[in-house]
This record gives structure tokens, C-alpha cells and sequence, in this order.
């Protein structure tokens, strides 16, 4: 469900006018979900938790741990020196927490619109209903 969740928050960050830069990026230290760069130039490295109702991590904001936080903030750098022309830019680390549900009534892919995403906003997205709870931004600091 993490790529579900992932492409969702990569929606709603293009919705934003952001511009998705990487997805999924690794190195030996990790994986960047998404790294988006918005109109500001800030580029931000943001880690999607994607947690079914009801879970019992606060819809994963309590798997961002120091541990977790210090290997992305390593693989940022690394992603950084891959990238130079972005080294000078402002950064931040922000943390998105999606909601699914199984839904009774799949719809068809083809069958749905794809409409504004909204934070709290259950949304259907094929066999799962999807919901943006909350967009930390500069979630924690390097």
C-alpha cells in the first residue's frame, strides 16, 4: 500500500504546484519517497507513512523515529551531492500520513475523475479509499 499512498501524496503536491524531482530514490543509506521542489525553489524531502484505519502508530507519524529521521537526512545529503544544481536551494523534511480503507464498491480506474485532493478529504481511488490526513512541513530539522 506505500506506492498507493505515495503516488496520492505526489498528486496532491503536483495540485500544489510542486514539482516532483524523485520518487523512490535510493542509496546505501535509504530510500526518499519523494523529493518535490516547490515554486520557492525549497526542495523537499518527504516521507510517506501510508496506515490502514484505525492503526496504532498515530497513522505512522510514530515510525519517525531519530533513527529514521538521521538516515533520511543522510540520504538527503546524498541525494544532494547526485543533484549539485540543487545543493544551494533551501530544504526541509516534511512528513505525509495517508488513511486507506478497502472499499466494498471497487470502481473502475477509468471510471474515476480525478478531483482536487483536500487534506482530510476521503477521496476513492480504485479498490481503496484514500485520505491525506496530515502534511508536516519541515517535519523535523537537520
Amino acid at each position: 500500500m506505500g506506492s498507493v499512498g505515495e503516488t496520492f501524496v505526489t498528486d496532491w503536491l503536483r495540485q500544489q504546484n510542486s514539482i516532483i524531482l524523485a520518487q523512490n530514490w535510493h542509496c546505501p543509506w535509504g530510500e526518499l519517497d519523494i523529493v518535490a521542489q516547490g515554486s520557492d525553489r525549497t526542495v523537499a524531502f518527504v516521507e510517506v507513512k501510508t496506515r490502514r484505519h484505525r492503526n496504532l502508530d498515530h497513522n505512522g507519524l510514530l515510525a519517525i523515529t531519530p533513527i529514521k529521521q538521521k538516515r533520511l537526512i543522510q540520504t538527503a545529503a546524498l541525494f544532494l551531492e547526485a543533484h549539485p544544481t540543487l545543493q544551494n536551494n533551501p530544504c526541509r523534511f516534511d512528513v505525509a500520513l495517508v488513511l486507506y480503507r478497502p472499499r466494498v464498491d471497487p470502481v473502475p480506474a477509468h471510471a474515476l475523475q480525478q478531483p482536487k485532493i483536500s487534506l482530510g478529504q476521503p477521496m476513492p481511488r480504485n479498490a481503496y479509499e484514500l485520505e491525506l490526513t496530515t502534511y508536516l512541513e519541515g517535519a523535523f530539522l537537520i
